[in-house]
């Protein structure tokens, strides 16, 4: 071999080497870890869960499987629970994103500043968090151990499997009864008192309708519906508070229900406050369920809005042009 071929010899070996130790695979970083430490499915007592806007939630592994103990064990959805504990136990430290505190905010980890804050809290009282942020891409979310600043990133979780108001967790029908078991309803708000009656054929009328008065189907038919049949925003517990505004309820709805001729049972509907905390709900008590519970304000106004003429065919508007009135627009008619 001479001499230039010796120099190439000796380029290649050293780019070998050159390459050799650029892309030498590095040592296995430690296996990933359990996000929360020391802790398993089975041994997860409770989790709270609170969002950016301050709203909060706790919900318990109870003797049906799961329950609300903030609102006196108002029973919950086991299975979403279920789910929800399994979620939080499998997420890892396999995906690293930062090691610093400055960009806590910016992925909504922060202690101030974040998307979801759950808290586990085992059999043995133990607690742990978690922070769960920003997502970086579809069905992942950035996450953060409590007293670590290290952020992951977690496709085990996202912050529309930890919802933090009590709508998302419970079976929204509050009570129903059936319709056609209705033989009377009485409505009692500040715009009066309103009996209404069913007769034998299945007829409804108002006690109390002048000689030139007509009874207004329409009027009874919402109102029958409401009162058999309202669903739940937010269950408050067992026991009624002063604040509740049931002392002078802004409605009272008292029913009769009958079937086969021989009456079946009497409930009422107490209506209160709007709720503090969410203008979409008021206070309401259905005598037939031991819990007070906020419902959609929405529905109950037709207990609390009702007045007289809802329930009365009223007479055609007209205008008058020149000398000849102009029917403008005629009430709907009993049973339309």
């Amino acid at each position: 071999m001479d001499l230039r071929n010796k120099i190439l010899a000796a380029g290649i070996v050293l780019q070998i080497a050159v390459l050799a130790v650029v892309f030498w695979p590095e040592s296995a970083g430690p296996p990933p870890e359990p996000l929360l430490q020391d802790v398993s499915a089975p041994d997860i007592a409770a989790v709270t869960i609170t969002d950016s806007r301050g709203r909060q939630i706790r919900l318990s592994k109870g003797g049906d499987g799961c329950v609300m103990p903030d609102a006196d064990d108002f029973p919950c959805n086991a299975e979403q629970l279920t789910s929800l504990i399994d979620r939080a136990v499998a997420v890892t430290t396999g995906n690293l994103v930062t090691k610093t505190p400055d960009s806590h905010r910016r992925l909504q980890v922060h202690t101030d500043e974040f998307l979801r804050l759950i808290e586990i809290e085992q059999s043995s009282g133990a607690k742990q968090k978690m922070y769960l942020g920003s997502s970086p891409r579809p069905r992942a979310s950035h996450v953060r151990a409590d007293g670590d600043d290290t952020v992951y990133v977690t496709s085990d979780l996202a912050d529309f499997d930890v919802p933090s108001e009590a709508v998302s967790w419970i079976e929204t029908r509050y009570f129903t009864v059936p319709e056609r078991d209705v033989v009377s309803i009485t409505l009692e708000n500040e715009n009066g008192t309103f009996d209404l009656l069913k007769d034998a054929d299945g007829n409804w009328s108002m006690v109390g309708l002048e000689p030139d008065e007509e009874f207004r189907q329409v009027g009874l038919d919402a109102l029958l519906n409401r009162a058999t049949k309202l669903d739940v925003r937010r269950p408050l517990g067992k026991s009624e508070e002063a604040s509740y505004g049931l002392t002078e309820p802004a409605a009272l709805v008292t029913v009769q229900t009958s079937t086969d001729g021989a009456p079946t049972g009497t409930y009422t509907i107490e209506i209160g406050i709007k709720d503090p905390d969410d203008f979409q709900g008021q206070l309401t008590k259905y005598s037939g369920s031991p819990y007070f519970v906020m419902a959609p304000a929405w529905t109950v106004t037709e207990f609390t809005g009702k007045k007289r003429e809802d329930f009365i065919v009223q007479p055609p508007t007209t205008i008058t042009i020149g000398e000849t009135p102009t029917p403008t627009s005629t009430s709907t008619p009993a049973g339309g």
